[in-house]
């Protein structure tokens, strides 16, 4: 069994999911299996997926006919049987230690239910172009009230314990947008986040 499942929603983004994978294969932490949920996509972006499986046995494709990103994201974490769950978009890319240092922080802090780390801001080519949300940090005593007043955390960065995701529930596949959002306030309401300062993660604007 992996420590850490990564779960990625694929729907069309072949031009960007290849760097993604190959983002999370090359992290300084080796425990971990990489689902990848093609959602039905009309590019050939899972014969991509495909093609890097070949390669590395800790990358697993599934498919579904499309359902929108939360369903994809909830076949995700059924399929996955890790302690720990770590979401990533097709187009977005994770630095070299952002697991490592996660789970570093997880067991510091083990009371934590989610770490999530800050994130740089790139374009279509990767290029840093800033900060996500220009670094803006949580101001009040509530997390969950925070997060629902402007969502400071990037889903990319997210790591969480599948303990506490059992506990609160699956994504609300019935949320067309912001379903992330939802998710992140249900788990900080009931669980201590913690914050990496430092960007471990790449947050595509195209």
């Amino acid at each position: 069994m992996f420590r850490i499942s990564v779960v990625i929603p694929l729907y069309n983004k072949a031009p960007h999911i290849g760097r993604a994978i190959r983002s999370v294969l090359s992290q300084t932490e080796p425990d971990f299996e990489v689902i990848v949920v093609d959602d039905g996509s009309t590019d050939d972006g899972a014969a991509l997926v495909s093609a890097l499986q070949s390669s590395d046995s800790r990358l697993k494709l599934v498919r579904q006919e499309n359902q929108g990103v939360s369903a994809a994201r909830n076949r995700g974490i059924a399929e996955a049987s890790s302690d720990f769950i770590a979401f990533l978009d097709a187009d977005d890319i994770w630095f070299l230690a952002k697991l490592e240092a996660q789970l570093r922080l997880f067991s510091r802090r083990p009371e934590l239910g989610l770490v999530y780390s800050d994130c740089y801001s790139i374009n279509a080519a990767g290029t840093v172009t800033g900060f996500y949300l220009k670094r803006r940090l949580p101001s009040r005593r509530d997390p969950a009230a925070e997060i629902f007043v402007r969502d400071y955390i990037p889903n990319s960065t997210v790591l969480v314990r599948r303990s506490c995701l059992d506990l609160v529930g699956p994504l609300d596949e019935s949320i067309i947008l912001s379903e992330d959002e939802d998710l992140k306030i249900r788990l900080a309401d009931r669980f201590p986040v913690g914050r990496i300062p430092v960007p471990l993660a790449g947050w595509r604007q195209h």
